[in-house]
């Protein structure tokens, strides 16, 4: 099956030349808050990501997977079930509501079931609306948030909260560090054979380092223990641009 057509209808105002950390973000919260049917949004949150899409399309853009890369997450989440997600790149949660509450549903009625959804995010700021949103949708019971730089909040899951190994990982944060923060992943033993590794905007703005090591790995190229078998999901952002993610899957470890 092809990707869906793109709705109009749903797009995001487009980006302009500055896109984050301009007080836009506690505008949404503020906007959360203050919505006509804001009593109705505890412990619901599909319908605080419908408001916050509802922010982006009418007031001001938001840096979301929005819903179309983050339906090819939720239905792999969705098949394969993983009990442990870490996401490199937070930013207000909107991740941590979708996919934390798909890995919630995924293990929902499964005694003995504990599903962790850990979010690393760099800002302080963004780590707090993070939290906000996550105790307002009810999901503060999987979703963790780690504040500070991916290297480090890395090192804090093994270290700090004695996380062997991920099931699944969602990196969406700086560009540049794609490959560096997962071979810190693999190295501290986080990745194992079976990991899912999901990268957002390889298409736009476009991860080629990140593209060429894990399609290389398959290859034998460089000399790194992990090997990778890789494909690109097309879709949309937000905007009804076209992009793209990368899904990758831990077929070796030498």
């Amino acid at each position: 099956m092809g990707r869906p057509e793109f709705d109009r209808k749903t797009a995001y105002i487009k980006k302009g030349e500055v896109w984050f950390d301009d007080g836009r973000e506690e505008a949404l919260v503020s906007y959360i808050k203050s919505h006509p049917h804001a009593d109705s949004f505890q412990n619901k949150p599909h319908i605080i990501l419908s408001v916050i899409d509802e922010f982006a399309r009418t007031k001001d853009f938001m840096m979301t997977v929005g819903q179309y890369k983050g339906a090819v997450v939720t239905d792999l989440i969705a098949k394969e079930r993983p009990q442990t997600i870490v996401e490199m790149g937070g930013y207000t949660g909107y991740s941590a509501l979708l996919f934390g509450s798909a890995l919630r549903d995924a293990w929902n009625g499964v005694e003995g079931a504990k599903p962790r959804y850990y979010s690393l995010e760099m800002s302080e700021k963004f780590a707090g609306i993070i939290r906000e949103l996550v105790k307002l949708a009810g999901l503060d019971h999987v979703v963790t948030v780690v504040t500070g730089k991916a290297e480090d909040g890395l090192r804090e899951l093994r270290e700090d909260f004695k996380l062997e190994t991920a099931d699944m990982f969602f990196i969406d944060h700086y560009k540049p560090a794609y490959v560096g923060d997962l071979q810190r992943a693999e190295d501290l033993g986080l990745v194992r054979k079976g990991t899912w590794v999901v990268a957002d905007n390889v298409v736009l703005p476009g991860a080629p380092g990140y593209l060429e090591y894990v399609r290389g790995t398959a290859k034998g190229e460089g000399i790194r223990k992990h090997v990778y078998e890789s494909r690109l999901e097309e879709s949309w952002e937000p905007t009804g641009e076209e992009d793209g993610l990368e899904v990758s899957k831990c077929i070796e470890v030498r």
